[in-house]
């Protein structure tokens, strides 16, 4: 008995102290009040002198000599100066004019009895003072008699040093009198029960007839002492709720369901007398005592039904209490409770064999709709700014509930739901987004908010219910649908989340890639038409309407003023290029692998894919492109080019293995397409340089090199390879028959590429392909006593310096003959720059 005494006072106290913390909050917004009615004040006061300067001009201004008679003007309607806009300002605050009792002070405080006379005199002789008509009221102001211009002085005179003795006075020792008086109740009760001179009904009864009394002499002097009289109602609740506790628990007067109806009504009344006091600490107090409820008739059943529909009536009065009222320190208890009760009964006592998990799923929905309206309601009724604590609470509640139903849903049919479900919780806030974005009255991060939420439970549906490519698919749609979204109904929060949302997609789709080509499968898939390659390809085609859409978009930037719009297209070019790229490539190098199982094979057909892709790139950039895209472009397609040694390395291989093994057979043709490719390259490369560039620039003489050089390599490569296929004898080793390629048919070739470069840069006067030229010659040159002269037999030593000395003649006869034009070029340019 002694503990239920302690936790009782205990208990009590904290209840009734409730009251001072809470009120000590509102202090701030009473002093920001305050500020503004003294701003108020002023300007009135300026008002008033601006009105006594304008009398005393027009009565010291002499009259005009002739007087010409006018009709009089109308009059116009009376106008009231009497602190206009001070109630305009109030009227436009969304705060309640109630909420404390310091708060109805202020407001009498706002009527600025300074002026009242002179309104009062200037409406009596129906004068006009234009000067004062922005402030006039609708309605006329009674005459303030002059006992109650005094009061109004005396009050607007006071400073903040009345109201802090006001809340002492008021307010602190008003909840210390009634915290000290019910400990004198509980006391005597205490002692009469000690002596025996009652029994349990009487103790039980002394405790109601107490909290009543207290209750209704509250309701009593309600009228005139309000703050006073809700503190005494809060002490009556408490009472009551403490009186029943005990009645139940420690004397069994009534059955469990007596007292929980009798505890349900009083949380009823205190409800009601909190909306009534406009109080929302009763509002604390009935709400804290509605939750502990249940624990203090509880009988430890486990019904849990029960307790979750009594605490969703309870919610319903909290969301029917927030459309009045905007107590959010209401909201967040209530939520608190169902939070800390539903946590408790899902940790201890949850029983998936007992179907918990359907009743917890149900109850658990319900809740979120609730707390989802209490969250904003209020903002809908009274159109006010959806606050950041609104926006946390509503984050919380969406979060918690996709946690706990995607939990419940785990166990049910194997989570074969758990999509539906988040896909539904999309469409929910949709609904609602929907019709507040056609409310203009709405606030917008309200709508925003909505929307975020609306395209994260998109986003996770596909994750939650797909498995592998699905999930990569599903987000492909989802980054169309967004973008042309968003560009419908210009809401750029939609068109960021499909930026958002392309990255996630492109790692989906990397994981894809790595689960279906680079791990180990049992079944090979067919060519093409398999999971891995159309993922890809609707990608693909994807990132090309995507590329439309952002074409038309008018918006110059994305993600709040970060990603430029031009950019973000030339980046989803890229990608869709990047994109191509590794879906051909993957593929080929999966299905050439687990087809012909050839290494050299593979490598060649991927090193072919890869040329074939840069020319059909170079066609693509070259084609009403932006330059800066084009020289993008040709670098890539000139570092690939001269990466041939590589590609050449793996043409050799398979050329061994074609010339060794009869299992190759026409797979070795292929490799022929690479060199074509290449040169193809070159070929546009060269055509990309000559008109982009002058001769002399040193972009076109660095280029010329580089090509000239990529061009020779790449045709001595496919000559070698041509001589030792042709030329190779079975049992003779490939190095004799490569080396002798090297020392007879490469000289040739060279002094015939030297010829053609010297006649190419003769006629079209370009004197880097002369220099190339010459170069050629000597390399050639010295390759052909140094390397060459050596083990050759006779006829090729022969052919190699006859063929190279007839060329060398030709082109000392070219030289000779056209020297003159060399001479007057090099004069015209050394005139052009002393004339410079």
């Amino acid at each position: 008995m002694e503990g239920a005494i302690g936790l009782f006072i205990l208990i009590l106290i904290g209840i009734l102290l409730i009251p001072i913390f809470i009120t000590s909050s509102t202090n701030s917004k009473i002093n920001e009040l305050k500020s503004d009615v003294s701003q108020i004040k002023n300007y009135l006061k300026q008002l008033q002198l601006e009105h006594k300067k304008t009398e005393e001009q027009s009565f010291t201004s002499e009259k005009p000599a002739a007087s010409v008679v006018h009709e009089p003007e109308p009059l116009k309607r009376p106008i009231i100066y009497e602190a206009g806009p001070v109630f305009e300002v109030i009227q436009q605050t969304p705060m309640q004019q109630t909420e404390e009792e310091e708060t109805e002070d202020i407001i009498e405080e706002m009527a600025v009895p300074e002026i009242i006379p002179v309104v009062i005199a200037a409406q009596e002789q129906h004068e006009e003072i234009p000067m004062y008509e922005s402030v006039q009221l609708e309605a006329p102001v009674e005459k303030i008699k002059p006992a109650e211009q005094v009061y109004f002085k005396n009050l607007s005179s006071t400073g903040s040093k009345t109201n802090f003795e006001q809340f002492i006075g008021e307010k602190l020792i008003s909840i210390v009198g009634i915290a000290i008086l019910v400990l004198g109740i509980f006391f005597t009760v205490k002692w009469a029960i000690d002596k025996e001179l009652i029994n349990d009904a009487g103790k039980v009864l002394i405790g109601l007839l107490s909290g009543t009394i207290l209750i209704a002499t509250a309701h009593r002097l309600s009228k005139n002492y309000r703050a006073f009289s809700s503190i005494l109602a809060g002490g009556g609740i408490a009472v009551l709720y403490f009186s029943i506790y005990e009645a139940y628990q420690s004397y069994h007067l009534f059955s469990q369901i007596a007292a929980f109806a009798i505890m349900i009504l009083i949380t009823i009344l205190s409800l009601i007398l909190s909306v009534f006091y406009d109080k929302k600490e009763l509002a604390i107090i009935a709400l804290v005592g509605g939750f502990c409820t249940p624990f203090f008739v509880s009988n430890s059943s486990g019904n849990y039904q029960v307790l979750f529909t009594y605490m969703l009536i309870l919610n319903i009065g909290m969301f029917c209490l927030a459309y009045f009222k905007k107590w959010n320190l209401i909201n967040i208890i209530s939520y608190g409770f169902t939070i800390l009760i539903f946590g408790a009964w899902l940790a201890n006592s949850y029983d998936i064999t007992k179907g918990h998990n359907a009743g917890g799923f149900l109850f658990a929905t319900f809740f979120y709709v609730v707390f989802f309206g209490m969250n904003i309601i209020y903002t809908l009724r009274y159109k006010t700014k959806f606050a950041a604590l609104e926006i946390g609470l509503l984050l919380s509640n969406s979060g918690m509930y996709l946690g706990v139903g995607l939990f419940f849903l785990s166990s049910i049919h194997e989570a074969a739901y758990q999509g539906v479900f988040t896909i539904s919780l999309s469409i929910f806030n949709f609904i609602f987004a929907y019709l507040f974005y056609k409310k203009n009255t709405v606030d917008k991060n309200l709508i925003y908010l909505l929307i975020g939420l609306v395209l994260t439970y998109l986003s996770l549906t596909g994750p939650i219910q797909l498995e592998g490519n699905y999930i990569t698919l599903f987000w492909t749609c989802e980054m169309i649908i967004l973008y042309w979204l968003g560009l419908k109904s210009g809401i750029s929060i939609i068109k960021n989340s499909s930026v958002v949302i392309l990255l996630l997609t492109l790692i989906s789709l990397s994981m894809d890639w790595q689960n279906n080509y680079l791990s180990v499968t049992v079944n090979k898939y067919p060519f093409f038409f398999n999971k891995a390659f159309i993922t890809g390809a609707i990608v693909i085609a994807s990132l090309f309407l995507k590329r439309k859409l952002i074409k038309s978009d008018t918006d110059e930037h994305l993600l709040w003023r970060i990603l430029p719009t031009t950019f973000y297209r030339y980046a989803t070019e890229i990608i869709l290029a990047i994109l191509i790229y590794m879906v051909g490539f993957l593929e080929l190098q999966y299905q050439t692998d687990h087809t012909w199982r050839i290494p050299e094979f593979s490598a060649v057909i991927l090193w072919l894919y890869q040329y074939i892709f840069m020319a059909g790139l170079l066609l693509y950039s070259f084609k009403k492109k932006p330059l800066s895209l084009q020289r993008v472009v040709v670098i890539v397609s000139l570092f690939l080019t001269l990466l041939y040694m590589a590609a050449n390395v793996c043409i050799a291989q398979l050329r061994n293995l074609h010339l060794t093994q009869s299992s190759v057979g026409l797979l070795y043709v292929w490799h022929y397409l690479i060199p074509l490719f290449a040169l193809f390259n070159i070929a546009l490369i060269t055509n990309f340089v000559n008109k982009n560039y002058s001769v002399k620039s040193s972009t076109f003489k660095y280029t010329a090199w580089l090509l000239t050089t990529a061009f020779v390599y790449i045709v001595s490569c496919e000559v070698i390879h041509i001589w030792v296929v042709c030329l190779h004898e079975p049992g003779f080793s490939l190095w004799d028959s490569k080396a002798k390629a090297i020392k007879i048919a490469l000289p040739i070739l060279w002094s015939v590429c030297s010829l053609a470069l010297m006649l190419i840069g003769m006629r079209r006067k370009i004197k880097t392909l002369r220099i190339i030229s010459l170069s050629l010659f000597t390399l050639t040159i010295l390759k052909l006593f140094i390397y060459d002269i050596s083990n050759v037999s006779q006829g090729g030593k022969i052919a190699a310096f006859i063929i190279l000395g007839v060329i060398l003649l030709l082109v000392s006869f070219m030289y000779q003959k056209i020297k003159g034009l060399f001479i007057e070029e090099e004069n015209n340019h050394t005139q052009n720059n002393s004339q410079s």
